[in-house]
């Protein structure tokens, strides 16, 4: 998440530091983030801020599709989809206005993360419409 690709190349020290300072815990060793992972930091603060609030995010696309993409990209697959129990996207679409519902359930992904959990409550819950 820090580096925002597992095959990144950072010491155990920085990472654990990088952590304690996303935790908002006072770091043991001194080291100066890159500038793309200070931006990871503070984006995953954010969501974890957002979380602790029950606040959603709504990214809507108005004008800028990379920005939108990007950001879509960082939540679904990207460095802050271990931290992402659910993405509903919306599509303006002819086809979509009658209703129709596609669901992407949780692949395997990093490990610890929710998606067994995630794919059986929804199994569970909407196993009528499946049937």
């Amino acid at each position: 998440m820090i580096a925002g690709n597992q095959n990144e190349d950072r010491t155990i020290e920085y990472l654990a530091t990088r952590i304690t300072i996303v935790c908002s815990a006072k770091p043991q060793w001194g080291s100066i983030p890159t500038t793309e992972d200070a931006e990871r930091i503070e984006r995953i603060r954010v969501a974890l801020r957002r979380a602790d609030r029950g606040e959603e995010l709504v990214q809507e696309q108005v004008g800028d599709a990379k920005l939108f993409l990007d950001t879509l990209r960082d939540h679904a697959a990207g460095f802050l989809s271990p931290l992402i129990r659910q993405i509903e996207v919306g599509w303006p679409s002819e086809i979509l206005q009658g209703g129709l519902v596609l669901v992407d359930l949780p692949g395997v992904g990093v490990a610890g993360d929710l998606y067994k959990q995630e794919t059986q409550r929804f199994v569970e819950s909407e196993r009528e419409l499946l049937f």
